[in-house]
């Protein structure tokens, strides 16, 4: 296989196991660690493409991996923030603070509960390109009433 489409199959997976596990941490762990983490996040987002390329060269040579890198760090960027957002949202409901009183450790929080259960919300909660957006979050019995008389 050429390395090029090599790159190309797998630069979104590495673009989403990267920005799922940094948008997890930053958002469970919060405070100032999040803030360092997330402005982390927009000075690797503020940098033009070819500056990123050149600076990843710089500091660690030639590597195939960097290719990884360097063609999804626009896709890593939008899903840390969506995960992240996602995460603070979660960690205020009451199965995480029931794990929490069990003693769980944060690990066994975060991956195994909080990132399925993220990824899950995050799908059912935006608007779909096939349904009507009155159908996508119905805020009351009359738009959810609405959607099923169309």
């Amino acid at each position: 296989m050429p390395p090029v489409l090599g790159v190309a199959l797998c630069a979104p997976f590495v673009a989403l196991t990267i920005g799922v596990i940094y948008g997890a941490v930053s958002g469970y762990i919060g405070g100032k660690a999040d803030a360092v983490m997330m402005r982390l996040v927009d000075i690797i987002y503020a940098l033009p493409f070819t500056i990123f390329v050149i600076l990843l060269m710089a500091f660690f040579g030639r590597n195939i991996i960097l290719l990884f890198v360097a063609n999804r760090r626009g896709g890593m960027v939008t899903m840390r923030r969506i995960v992240r957002g996602q995460i603070m949202a979660l960690k205020k409901m009451e199965f995480i603070e029931a794990a929490r009183s069990l003693g769980f450790s944060n690990r066994r929080i975060i991956f195994p509960a909080m990132i399925p259960t993220s990824s899950a919300r995050s799908s059912s909660t935006h608007a779909s390109p096939f349904r009507p957006s009155c159908c996508s979050r119905p805020s009351s019995a009359s738009s959810a009433s609405a959607c099923s008389r169309r």
